[in-house]
């Protein structure tokens, strides 16, 4: 029933996810004249912002009830319902945040699929298994932002929770471009020089830095909902 519910609150924000990143490939002035590498590389990047936004988007609202249609401030009537039901915090939590991230994946996945066929110049000479590659290699090391979107769910009501996620992702953009980190230990990387499409493998230095982040910020999260007064 959790799986349900989630589905039934995260269904109109899955569509939007999608439309946006698919409707922008789409676009006929958009891709015609996208045909050199230059071009492919500016795509690379506004797909990565569109990552970004879709972690902050999808990131849930922990154990509070999230509105399809618009944002909502305070607790929505059901909560009071999943909170009396008979399975832990952690459950709830885990369930939400397991199910945004499949969401989150599919987004991405669509995306870079969308990127990979419309675009020749985004092509090269890759094969489907290096766009396999740049899919895992997004959404992993993006998932390090949807899960601080999921500890901004546990204290931040909509619209500011997404807002919080993107502009942490700024900060962390803009850090990472000062500190002149490599392109296999940034979180970014995938988007630029380290792109499977261009590299032929995995940047697991960065995969690993987001995955520790990922558990921190989900424990952190956990402890959080699970002494919080609703």
């Amino acid at each position: 029933m959790l799986w349900m519910k989630g589905w039934l609150e995260t269904r109109w924000r899955l569509l939007y996810g999608l439309a946006i990143p698919l409707i922008t490939l789409l676009l006929p002035r958009v891709t015609a004249g996208a045909d050199s590498v230059k071009d492919a590389s500016t795509f690379m990047v506004v797909l990565a912002f569109f990552g970004v936004f879709n972690a902050a988007y999808l990131g849930g609202a922990g154990i509070r009830t999230q509105s399809p249609f618009a944002a909502m401030k305070g607790l929505h009537g059901s909560t009071y319902y999943t909170l009396s039901l008979p399975v832990s915090r952690m459950r709830v939590i885990s369930v939400r945040v397991a199910l945004g991230l499949l969401e989150f994946a599919a987004v991405v996945a669509a995306a870079y699929i969308g990127f990979w066929l419309l675009l020749p110049a985004a092509r090269g000479n890759s094969t489907l298994f290096d766009l396999f590659e740049l899919i895992v290699t997004a959404v992993a090391c993006s998932a390090c932002f949807y899960f601080a979107s999921v500890l901004l769910a546990t204290f931040l009501d909509d619209p500011w929770q997404p807002f919080g996620g993107v502009f942490l992702a700024i900060v962390v953009w803009l850090g990472a471009s000062r500190l002149s980190i490599g392109p296999r230990f940034n979180v970014f990387g995938f988007a630029g020089a380290a792109s499977p499409l261009i590299t032929h493998t995995i940047p697991w230095p960065a995969i690993a830095i987001s995955f520790i982040c990922c558990a921190v910020l989900f424990v952190v999260a956990l402890r959080i909902a699970d002494r919080r007064e609703y």
